[in-house]
């Protein structure tokens, strides 16, 4: 977070999602990010994704014909926790129908539009390790749901199968 005071970066707030960036901007308009900040903070947490493994970027990134700003939640996954990254990573489309649905009940539809979350991962998750590990999910994934003898159609790790070790296709 930024201190408009100093000019430095201020400390977040102890047990916060970090902010990965900052911009000058208004005071209304750094109240409409809080709010999403915090509708989306409440979301990952009942998805069971712990603080520091998402860092959480509000971003106005235009205007609609009625003058409301159009703001999307930009969510960085900092920290590779497999359990909990892998539904992170399965949970997007749900999250962002939650956190819809949650501001639906809000004002900051009357004031604001969402346009939706993105997702990117930081360097310490596109490690080669991190991602052998991905790669390993989505083959247990894609096995075990093709366990009744039917054919994952169209996934690209049906080719990659015949790399796998017996171990873990043989689950």
């Amino acid at each position: 977070m930024f201190d408009k005071r100093s000019g430095h970066s201020a400390p977040a707030p102890q047990g916060a999602f970090e902010e990965s960036a900052f911009t000058v901007q208004t005071t209304a308009d750094q109240g409409v990010e809080q709010e999403y900040r915090e509708l989306l903070c409440n979301r990952l947490s009942r998805l069971g994704i712990p603080k520091g493994t998402v860092e959480i970027q509000i971003q106005v990134v235009g205007g609609s014909p009625d003058g409301r700003s159009v703001y999307i939640g930009l969510l960085r996954l900092a920290k590779w926790e497999p359990r909990r990254s892998v539904r992170m990573l399965l949970a997007l489309p749900l999250l962002e129908a939650k956190a819809r649905k949650a501001l639906e009940g809000t004002w900051l539809g009357e004031v604001s539009i969402f346009g939706g979350l993105w997702l990117h991962a930081a360097s310490p998750v596109r490690s080669p390790a991190v991602l052998s590990e991905i790669h390993q999910v989505i083959v247990r994934l894609e096995t075990d749901a093709g366990r009744d003898g039917s054919r994952v159609p169209g996934t690209p790790m049906e080719v990659d199968r015949a790399r796998v070790p017996s171990a873990v296709t043989a689950r």
